[in-house]
């Protein structure tokens, strides 16, 4: 048990060691990220589609594939959805 922890221990330091600390570029990536995949999944969920597959396939590209799926969404998935009377 000790030696899994000590084996984990050193390959984070490691990782630091090769790819330093994240800076603050890193964590603005990270938020934008969040956010467009926290758009998409909202805008996802709560929209009607034409199909219920499309919907679970868009949710499933969304989390999968996180910005590109959200950018795949906002490109060509919009365009799937049931319009408004």
């Amino acid at each position: 048990m000790a030696d899994n922890y000590l084996r984990v221990i050193l390959k984070v330091h490691a990782m630091i060691f090769v790819f330093g600390f994240p800076g603050p570029q890193e964590y603005a990536i990270l938020v934008v990220g969040v956010v467009m995949m926290a758009f998409a999944l909202s805008d996802i969920i709560f929209s009607k589609f034409r199909n219920t597959t499309d919907k679970i396939l868009w949710i499933v590209a969304v989390v999968l594939f996180n910005v590109f799926g959200c950018l795949a969404y906002f490109f060509f998935g919009r365009q799937q959805k049931t319009q408004k009377a």
